[in-house]
C-alpha cells in the first residue's frame, strides 16, 4: 500500500501559520529587540487569541529557538551555495566566496545574525541538543573547504598559525575526536581563526561601529579575507573580485 507523502491541507495551513508567526516575530525583533518578544503581542497583530498561538509554538523560548534553527540553517545554506558557486578544484575562489557570503548573509538578515551570534536574551538558554548542531553545519562548510585545500596541497600557514600552543592542541584534538573531523588539527585551528576573524569585521559592521570612520566595509573586509588567505598560504593571485559582497 502506497502511503502520500504530500502534507495534507491541515498539515499545509499548520506550517503556513507557524512560518508567519515566525515572520512576525522576526519584525517584531526588528523593531523592539529580541528582549521584548511577546507572543501576546503577536498573537494581536495576527488576530489570533493568545492560547491558539500556543498551539504552534509551547512558549517564547519554543518560538526563539525555531527562529535560532531556521536562521543557523539559512546561513550554512548560503555558504554551501557560495561554496558550489566555484569549481570544485578552485580552492582559492571557494574560500573567498564563502567569506563573501558570510558578510552578505549578514547585511540581508541583520536581525537573523544578531538572533544567533548577538547579543543573549534575557532568561532564554538555548537547548544544546538542537542549536548545536544547527551551528555546526555552518562552521563544516569552511572546514571542509579548508581540508580540500590542504588535500590539494595548496594550505600553507605562516608560522604564525603553525604551531598552536600544547594547551590549544589538546583543545583541537579532543574538538577533532569528539566530532569526528577528518580534518587535521592545523586546519582546524584555521577554521576557527578564520571564522573569528570574519565574525568580528562583520559583527562591527551590522551594529554599525565602522560609520565614523569608514562607512562602507566592503573593500577593507575583501582585503582582510584576502590577507587571511594568504596567512594561510593560499595562492590568491586568481581570486575572482569582481561581485561586491
Amino acid at each position: 500500500m502506497k502511503h502520500n507523502s504530500e502534507p495534507t491541507r491541515r498539515e499545509s495551513r499548520h506550517t503556513s501559520t507557524r512560518d508567519e508567526i515566525m515572520e512576525v516575530a522576526r519584525k517584531q525583533i526588528a523593531e523592539q529587540g529580541a528582549a521584548a518578544l511577546s507572543l501576546r503581542e503577536i498573537a494581536r497583530q495576527m488576530r489570533m487569541t493568545a492560547p491558539a498561538l500556543y498551539r504552534y509554538f509551547k512558549d517564547r523560548d519554543d518560538l526563539v529557538t525555531a527562529l535560532i534553527v531556521t536562521a543557523f540553517r539559512s546561513f550554512a545554506d548560503t555558504l554551501k551555495a557560495a561554496r558550489d558557486s566555484q569549481s570544485a578544484d578552485d580552492h582559492a575562489n571557494q574560500l573567498f566566496a564563502i567569506a563573501l557570503a558570510y558578510r552578505s548573509w549578514a547585511r540581508a538578515h541583520p536581525q537573523d545574525y544578531m538572533l544567533i551570534f548577538g547579543t543573549p536574551i534575557p532568561g532564554y538558554k538555548a537547548p544544546a541538543e538542537i542549536t548545536q548542531p544547527e551551528a555546526k553545519c555552518s562552521m563544516d562548510v569552511l572546514i571542509d573547504a579548508l581540508e580540500a585545500t590542504d588535500t590539494a596541497g595548496e594550505l600553507d600557514p605562516a608560522s604564525t598559525y603553525a604551531k598552536p600552543s600544547p594547551a590549544l592542541l589538546a583543545q583541537l584534538n579532543h574538538w577533532r575526536k569528539e566530532f569526528g573531523y577528518s580534518a587535521s588539527t592545523i586546519v582546524l585551528y584555521l577554521a576557527v581563526v578564520g571564522w573569528s576573524r570574519l565574525h568580528g569585521l562583520v559583527s562591527l559592521e551590522i551594529e554599525n561601529q565602522f560609520e565614523p570612520f569608514l562607512g562602507d566595509i566592503d573593500e577593507l573586509y575583501r582585503n582582510q579575507a584576502l590577507e587571511l588567505m594568504k596567512q594561510f598560504g593560499v595562492d590568491t593571485t586568481a581570486v575572482t573580485r569582481k561581485k561586491k559582497s
